[in-house]
């Protein structure tokens, strides 16, 4: 009989954690739920009958409970309550604010109000229409009665009207359309025709506005050639401007590049990448990229800035995977199995302990929604 390295005891609490994160399938979810479902109907409907009563206050409380929960129809009447000033002011960055979490969520009328906003000429509602219809919702999963339709066309059309604006994120994310950079497996695969001169165009822009994101990217072009003729030397000073502004990929980068020697213009110092490697750790939270968790499992797992440890590299691809798992798994699937793979059962269950130590420091936020989400209720 053959036997793995992990055993069983070990296989179960991976898929334990690993369900915990994706959320729970349809059955068991209802069954958790059941003893719930009352309540918070009861909830919304006595914040719709209070709103058409004028208990503005009460109904304001009763939809806070359940959009702490993430119910995207709570968030979206939160957001007609500042839309419409009933009982709350009238502000149009909360409401896009509200409208954008409910639009997460594939609540088609958030996204309905929001493309009214955007329609009017606002860049901020332009440029997160765009980014909906470009990335769809949160993690591909509709809401109940939601959609995830993509639209990658009109998504460009709505990101330009904000870039022209001078929408910081929208030139951006503007020019990944143009020219796919780094972990973009869902935008090469919208857009199959390049412009790397419209995207040198708005990275350009963006640097011109103080976006050290911009300059980091423009940076690693320089260094593959990606879209601009290859010039190491360059691609060096744009990425070292990034990282001293605290771009945590920026950072991690630059501890790749001196951990190595295979770059004309970068000397292979340890101890310097020692450094930007540590910098770059502290910075990473909760709201990190499954981009930057990412590099720190690849310095982990390469020996970038740190020592190799096969334990935190399986850590941190588990935790970039628990951010956005169909990503992760397209580009390092296969080298995350490699990892598991060799590991001991004593390995593998110390790796899973890091795992549940980081739900403990709120690194992994990804499908179930936190006690207290940062929404705007001030």
């Amino acid at each position: 009989m053959f036997f793995t390295a992990s055993g069983p005891k070990e296989w179960r609490r991976e898929k334990r954690l690993d369900a915990k994160a994706a959320g729970p399938s349809v059955g068991r979810w209802l069954l958790c739920a059941l003893p719930l479902l009352g309540h918070m109907f009861w909830q919304g409907k006595d914040g719709l009958s209070a709103a058409k009563t004028g208990q503005y206050d009460r109904a304001l409380r009763r939809w806070r409970d359940l959009a702490c929960g993430g119910d995207a129809e709570a968030l979206y009447q939160i957001g007609l309550l500042h839309e419409r000033g009933a009982g709350v002011s009238m502000d149009t960055d909360t409401v896009i604010n509200y409208f954008v979490l409910a639009g997460e969520r594939c609540h088609w009328r958030a996204k309905s109000r929001l493309a009214r906003l955007a329609k009017s000429g606002n860049a901020t509602a332009l440029y997160h229409c765009g980014r909906l219809l470009l990335l769809g919702c949160r993690n591909g999963r509709a809401a109940i009665g939601g959609s995830n339709d993509r639209d990658p066309r009109k998504a460009r059309q709505w990101l330009l009207r904000a870039a022209e604006q001078g929408h910081l994120e929208a030139q951006l994310l503007l020019a990944r359309t143009y020219q796919p950079f780094f972990f973009d497996p869902k935008i090469v695969s919208a857009f199959k025709r390049r412009d790397s001169g419209m995207a040198l165009h708005w990275l350009q822009e963006a640097i011109s506005r103080g976006s050290a994101e911009a300059e980091f990217i423009l940076g690693t072009s320089y260094f593959l050639g990606n879209g601009v003729e290859k010039d190491e030397r360059l691609g060096l000073q744009l990425t070292e401007s990034a990282a001293a502004k605290d771009v945590t990929a920026a950072q991690l980068c630059l501890a790749y590049l001196y951990s190595t020697d295979e770059h004309e213009f970068v000397k292979q110092d340890g101890v310097v990448a020692s450094n930007w490697f540590e910098q770059a750790r502290s910075h990473v939270n909760g709201s990190s990229s499954f981009e930057v968790l990412l590099w720190i499992a690849s310095a982990y797992d390469e020996g970038w800035g740190t020592a190799v440890d096969p334990i935190q590299a399986y850590k941190w691809y588990k935790l970039a995977s628990y951010k956005d798992w169909d990503q992760v798994h397209a580009l390092f699937g296969k080298q995350i199995k490699k990892l598991r793979k060799n590991m001991t059962r004593n390995e593998l269950g110390a790796a899973l302990d890091s795992v549940e130590a980081a739900q403990g420091e709120a690194l992994i936020l990804p499908y179930t929604e936190p006690a207290q989400p940062p929404l705007p209720f001030g």
